[in-house]
């Protein structure tokens, strides 16, 4: 029994990494889309809105 709790504990910890993993990976590539999709006089405030409201919309999911 205790072999299968620490099978599903590795399976669940190898889970995590690869969702993590993807996660990052597509954060990375949408934050590249919008700056490379932004006007060049405004990456700067493009790229703040964009974080703010990724940071925003994740703090009301976790409430």
């Amino acid at each position: 029994m205790a072999h299968i709790a620490a099978a599903v504990g590795v399976a669940a910890v190898g889970a995590a990494v690869v969702i993590g993993r993807l996660a990052g990976l597509s954060g990375a590539l949408c934050n590249a889309l919008v700056q490379t999709r932004t006007d060049p006089a405004s990456p700067g405030q493009v790229t703040s809105v964009s974080t703010f409201s990724a940071s925003a919309s994740r703090r009301s999911a976790t409430r």
